[in-house]
């Protein structure tokens, strides 16, 4: 009874040690669909020539963009 009930009880916690992973993932995910959308935006208003072109920055660098305060983005982005 004892090795029965053991047993039970691993399968039912073995998927636990997966979600700290898995909501890692599935947050940047999200965040990555985000940022893809905000470059969207962002290749219309002229800003940048690529959505993907966001990934090249930095955090701050990304800041001063979204608050307009970021010259020269393309060149920038060159760089």
């Amino acid at each position: 009874m004892l090795v029965s009930f053991l047993a039970r009880r691993i399968r039912a916690l073995a998927g636990l040690q997966e979600m700290p992973k898995f909501t890692i993932v599935r947050t940047m995910e999200l965040i990555h669909e985000r940022m893809l959308l905000e470059g969207q935006k962002l290749v219309q208003a002229g800003a940048i020539d690529n959505a993907t072109d966001l990934f090249l920055l930095h955090d701050d660098e990304m800041t001063a963009l979204a608050k307009g305060e970021l010259e020269n983005c393309k060149a920038l982005i060159q760089e």
